[in-house]
């Protein structure tokens, strides 16, 4: 990341503007770029019209991801003084922001031409504009930062860049741009930028403690540097520690309260996974006058997140805002997959299934990364809207033919879904068994089987056939799962009717086990007797009374008005009710 931290631009008769410019230069350093843009647009229209005022305003908008309006005053600089390097850089950087190389290497030329090497600051920006986009070339930031150094061996800018082109060259290895940060330090140690970048250095390496030590030492120098609060409110986040993680972000806020720095706000609670906050937040923004697509992209992942059957108005309103989103946005802005992933999502929760695939095919087509982690969602999603077929293509799709490809949360979700799909087509079947019952003997010729009734009949086995493997892999998965046998004992309770076998009985009696005394007459109370229900008619259709009575006066002590208990118990109402299914 490049940095222009306190870089002083002086211009002979010009004191004053220069003075303002370095207010504006940084005010943009501590990511306050709304200020930042009333002093360069005052200092611009006081002018005379100096080329840096101008690139140094198109950087003000390139580090808050306004390319286009950066190109705006890089394109002005050069008709100012088309024989200045300084805009030649910055409308090179932006041809690389579009991965135009060609035209940026033309721009690049030309500021070389110009500067003919010997300027420090065209060097810098060169090496800067090497790694400020997605389009990197540290081999030659490295070649001008060198170059840069060479000139102005005293500029501890020079020195972050040069930190900054080795570590993108090397990842790995953090020692080298390390050293270059603390030189950067010991030429401007009234400057908190080359610590910064070394607890981010070590917060890139897991060294949490170190980076947090860094980022402290760097408050030290400028207790008022917004950045340091930031960057340590997102290392409190890596450490789960959202907490600490808020109270950093709302540290940075009192020094920065600018609608950009109350957006990285809102991110952050989205990130924090404090949705309700999120989308409290923007709308506050929102309602103080800011028109920002960006901030209705927030919202509506907030939004898609917040959305719950009991809270079906976020799904529009998330929507809503997606929508405005992709309508606002400028015609050059590019969408990544997440954005048409959670535009689809939004239009499968409105009801709108069709055209939410497309979207997130759009999605997958992009980034192919996230394929798993949509195809989960999808599956739940799917689920929980009670659309048993869509939810199981998508766990279909993620298990790839091995359970081994889902884990043990999704294994049992997808038990779920099977189970009460079991359920659904067991519905069917016996509506359809009484309707197909109810019909007239042609000519007295008994009807014949409908071809719908084999199907459903063939379906429904299969699907518990299914969530039978399911529960199965569950319980391989972790053998003290207790709500695994539950759910293993009701699909063979569906599979056997007539109780052939033991092997319902075999997977309560394993599910009773596993519950223990206390959760008896809690939280799982109601599978015990569920489980001790199905023992009781178990043994009463064996033919062994004694235990069957046994079991029903052990669930009549836990739930005196339960009435299986007391249809069996009570002689005037013999035999237990069949288990529900």
């Amino acid at each position: 990341m490049r940095s222009i931290f306190f870089s002083v631009i002086i211009f002979t008769g010009l004191n004053s503007s220069a003075q303002s410019l370095k207010e504006a230069l940084a005010l943009t350093e501590n990511e306050n770029y709304e200020q930042a843009e009333l002093v360069f647009k005052n200092v611009i229209q006081k002018g005379p019209a100096v080329p840096e005022w101008y690139y140094y305003f198109g950087e003000n908008f390139f580090k808050r991801g306004e390319t286009d309006s950066a190109m705006v005053y890089y394109r002005k600089g050069m008709a100012a003084h088309m024989m200045a390097p300084i805009n030649y850089v910055g409308a090179g950087k932006w041809f690389l922001s579009k991965s135009m190389l060609d035209s940026a290497a033309r721009y690049f030329y030309q500021a070389k031409t110009l500067s003919k090497d010997k300027n420090a600051e065209i060097a810098r920006e060169l090496a800067n504009a090497w790694l400020e986009t997605d389009t990197k070339n540290p081999d030659k930031a490295i070649e001008s930062a060198t170059l840069a150094i060479k000139l102005d061996p005293k500029n501890a800018l020079n020195y972050l860049v040069y930190g900054d082109a080795l570590l993108e060259k090397n990842p790995t290895s953090g020692t080298e741009p390390i050293k270059q940060y603390q030189l950067a330090t010991q030429l401007n140690s009234k400057s908190p930028l080359g610590i910064i970048r070394e607890g981010k250095l070590y917060k890139r390496a897991r060294n949490y403690k170190l980076a947090l030590e860094k980022y402290e030492a760097a408050k030290q120098i400028d207790s008022t540097f917004a950045p340091a609060y930031s960057e340590k409110a997102e290392l409190y986040f890596l450490l789960a520690q959202n907490a600490k993680s808020v109270e950093n972000w709302k540290k940075y806020l009192a020094l920065n309260n600018s609608p950009y720095a109350r957006q990285r706000f809102i991110g952050a609670l989205y990130s924090n996974k404090q949705f309700e906050e999120a989308v409290s937040e923007g709308l506050k923004l929102k309602a103080s006058g800011l028109s920002d697509f960006r901030l209705d992209r927030i919202l509506a992942y907030a939004y898609e997140e917040l959305g719950s059957k009991t809270n079906k108005e976020a799904f529009v309103q998330g929507l809503q805002a997606i929508t405005n989103f992709f309508n606002q946005a400028p015609k050059t802005f590019k969408f990544i997959a997440k954005d048409y992933r959670c535009l689809g999502y939004l239009l499968i929760r409105n009801g709108k299934d069709s055209l939410g695939i497309l979207e997130i095919n759009k999605a997958l087509q992009l980034d192919p990364n996230l394929v798993s982690d949509t195809y989960s969602r999808l599956a739940k999603l799917f689920a929980d809207a009670k659309l048993f077929d869509k939810s199981n293509t998508y766990y279909r799709l993620k298990m790839n033919g091995s359970w081994s490809n889902i884990n043990l949360t999704e294994t049992y979700d997808y038990g779920k879904l099977l189970y009460a799909w079991a359920q659904q087509l067991k519905k069917e079947l016996l509506e359809l068994q009484a309707a197909e019952a109810s019909k007239k003997p042609v000519k007295g010729k008994p009807n014949a089987p409908s071809p719908l009734l084999n199907s459903l009949s063939m379906q429904l086995q299969q699907r518990l056939n299914e969530a039978d493997s399911a529960f199965s892999r569950v319980a391989e998965l972790k053998p003290d799962y207790t709500m695994a046998y539950i759910y293993k004992g009701r699909i063979l309770v569906y599979k056997d009717e007539d109780v052939k076998t033991d092997a319902a009985k075999l997977a309560f009696e394993k599910a009773i086990s596993l519950i223990k005394p206390e959760e008896k007459t809690s939280n799982f109370k109601s599978y015990w007797i569920e489980a001790n229900e199905y023992l009781g008619y178990y043994f009463e259709k064996t033919g062994d009374k004694a235990t069957a009575k046994q079991v029903f006066e052990q669930i009549k002590a836990l739930d005196p008005t339960n009435e299986k208990a007391e249809r069996y118990l009570n002689p005037k109402k013999q035999g237990p009710v069949a288990p529900k299914k």
